[in-house]
């Protein structure tokens, strides 16, 4: 199959996999109120833990350092936290689909 009829295939059918993932959405509002208030803890989380562990830290620079240290562990947690809810859901779609 040519590049262009693989692309346009592949367009057509995520078109029609962000329509479905739409209509979904749409009949249950109350998703989106979920998905945006935990994006706002693990944001807040992002910004504000780090910021309270390093309170006793009286060097400027080692201060920031340590935050940053401290927000790029939260970071990569927060992502494997992501990466295993994916994997549980695509597991349970391919014992449903079996």
């Amino acid at each position: 199959m040519p590049l262009r009829e693989e692309l346009t295939l592949f367009c057509r059918n995520a078109k029609q996999d962000a329509k479905n993932i739409y209509g979904k959405t749409k009949s249950h509002p109350l998703n989106y109120l979920i998905i945006i208030f935990i994006f706002t803890v693990a944001l807040v989380s992002l910004v504000e833990i780090p910021k309270l562990q390093v309170l006793d830290i009286h060097n400027t620079t080692e201060k920031a350092k340590q935050e940053n240290q401290d927000r790029t562990t939260l970071a990569q947690i927060f992502g494997g936290v992501a990466i295993g809810i994916g994997l549980y859901y695509t597991w349970r779609r391919i014992t449903i689909a079996e």
